[in-house]
């Protein structure tokens, strides 16, 4: 079974899926006490009208890897589900910049309150996330980061919720995350290593494919604000040589996109972004897809990627 924002459902039902997306990312509490910048309704309109085009085009499921402190908000999320027919899944966890009063606390505090949300629910929501995220950023492993990779690994081992990560790519730090989690024993299929395209290191990649854990390229879109970041059609050349190589079973694609950022996406570059990428969470179906299938990828690769990979991912 799969845990969703409106309860459980079958793997079956999953269908084609997105494995890393986001609609709001804003900042803890942020959304509650500052509703004239979020504005729910606004967003939830855009938002319903996006995910009906996405069922339109046969994606059935969205994993929305917002944690807490950049704003998760699993009502919302909850209401757009129900409005579309979308199955999303939500997560607990946290991002990469991890607060004193959390810091501050044992793994095993941490662990307790990941282990709280997925038993119980988020706050009174009664909704329960799918998964647990956690992030390593160009920092790398700090003691804190550290911590809550520790505090990730024991909530999975007692629940059985799957991983997603984000990595620092350019510093392959995919690889110390895989490192943490075998040192607690987790089998890997239960992890899943994200913004692996951020990386041109096809060393880097072919090693994370070998290492049983399941890999995102999830930032498939033709934005890039590093200038360091392959661009998108190096991404997909890149994704094609991992599939001619024989991982279609180890990838999942996505894109890392969202409809209301300003945790990310200042005013002033929202417009860019959006221009940039018109399509939003339809470039891979109206881009990437077509692309793949002209350089002779066959519908059951696509399909493993975006039906069987994700469901194998989240069932527990």
């Amino acid at each position: 079974m799969i845990m969703t924002v409106t309860g459980k459902i079958k793997n079956t039902d999953l269908g084609r899926t997105l494995p890393h997306e986001h609609v709001i990312e804003t900042a803890a509490g942020f959304n509650s006490l500052f509703p004239e910048i979020t504005n729910r309704e606004q967003v939830l309109k855009q938002a319903k009208k996006e995910f009906k085009e996405l069922s339109g085009h046969g994606i059935q499921s969205v994993i929305d890897t917002t944690t807490y402190d950049i704003g998760r908000a699993p009502e919302f999320l909850r209401d757009l589900s129900l409005s579309t027919a979308v199955n999303i899944v939500c997560s607990t966890g946290w991002y990469i910049q991890i607060t004193p009063a959390f810091a501050n606390q044992t793994e095993r505090t941490i662990a307790d309150l990941f282990i709280r949300e997925i038993k119980s629910g988020i706050g009174k929501t009664g909704i329960k996330p799918g998964v647990i995220k956690v992030a390593t950023g160009s920092q790398g492993f700090t003691e804190t980061t550290i911590k809550m990779f520790n505090a990730a690994a024991i909530a999975h081992l007692e629940t059985g919720t799957p991983i997603t990560t984000h990595t620092w790519a350019q510093g392959k730090t995919g690889i110390g995350q895989l490192e943490i989690f075998d040192k607690h024993k987790i089998d890997l299929s239960n992890v899943c290593i994200g913004q692996s395209d951020d990386s041109d290191h096809l060393g880097y990649l072919t090693e994370l494919c070998q290492s049983g854990a399941f890999v995102a390229f999830d930032k498939l879109y033709p934005v890039d604000r590093l200038g360091t970041s392959p661009n998108i059609d190096e991404r997909i050349s890149n994704l094609l040589d991992l599939l001619n190589r024989g991982f279609a079973s180890k990838l999942m694609i996505s894109h890392d996109w969202s409809i209301h950022a300003p945790a990310f996406w200042p005013k002033s570059e929202e417009s860019d972004r959006k221009t940039q990428n018109p399509d939003g969470y339809l470039y891979i179906s109206k881009v990437v897809l077509p692309e793949l299938v002209k350089n002779s990828i066959e519908s059951s690769t696509i399909d493993q990627m975006m039906i069987n990979n994700p469901s194998e991912f989240l069932d527990y």
